[in-house]
């Protein structure tokens, strides 16, 4: 089966037999995007991705000084 990274939609290819029942958490290795791997239940090629990993963001800007 192919699954699909929901930041970057980079593909890989995936052995369905080796998704555990209940899914996998994975890592892509281009863009470093954390999110679940599952095989549904009626379909075992069928992919469902859960919600991409949060957004990185920069630090606060130190306040102005007076």
């Amino acid at each position: 089966m192919n699954i699909a990274c929901p930041e970057c939609s980079t593909v890989y290819r995936i052995d369905p037999t080796r998704v555990p029942h209940g899914g996998i958490a994975t890592k892509c290795r281009e863009c470093g995007a954390a999110f679940r791997v599952e095989t549904g239940d009626d379909a075992p090629a069928a992919v469902r991705t859960a919600a991409p990993a949060p957004a990185k963001t920069a630090p606060p800007a130190p306040p102005a000084p007076p």
